[in-house]
């Protein structure tokens, strides 16, 4: 998985968003984060009360160029287990969700959800809204109005995840 073309900014994101350490390593292993913002997201949520306070500053402290992955290992330990299924859906949702903030600053924002689709290896729970899949509902006549279904589809999905409670 490389995602490195969304110019996904998790410094944007974080202030809205907490991630585990699972959820980090799963991304700067799939390209959706650099290790500098892997290292900045450190030194953003640096505080006295944070488990593993010692290694979480030890990596905020780390140069944009060193690999922090030991250091989230180490955090990992610290953490409750999380399955790479939950963290790769909660990653999928992240990216839709900020990129469904960006759609009109997005050329064409409904090929990148066709990429991430192929990158996410196909995930059921995004079919609706991929514009090159048949829709269940059919053709609704025109390009605009399949086009606005695809849209509303998009927040349904959105709606829904957060509406599980447990993704932020």
């Amino acid at each position: 998985m490389d995602l490195f073309f969304l110019k996904y900014n998790i410094l944007d994101e974080m202030k809205e968003n907490t991630y585990s350490w699972h959820e980090i390593l799963f991304a700067l292993n799939n390209n959706i984060i650099t290790s500098e913002a892997a290292i900045d997201y450190a030194g953003y949520i640096i505080n006295e009360n944070v488990a593993g306070y010692n290694t979480v500053m030890e990596m905020a402290c780390l140069n944009s160029d060193e690999d922090p992955k030991q250091l989230i290992e180490e955090l990992i330990q610290l953490e409750n287990a999380q399955t790479e299924c939950e963290v790769k859906s909660r990653w999928l949702y992240l990216i839709l969700k900020w990129l469904y903030k960006k759609r009109n600053e997005i050329e064409d924002v409904l090929e990148v959800v066709e990429e991430i689709y192929f990158q996410f290896e196909y995930p059921e729970s995004i079919k609706s809204f991929v514009r090159y899949l048949p829709s269940e509902e059919g053709d609704l006549g025109s390009l605009e109005l399949n086009r606005e279904r695809l849209f509303k589809n998009w927040e349904k999905y959105l709606e829904s995840f957060e509406s599980e409670g447990d993704i932020l």
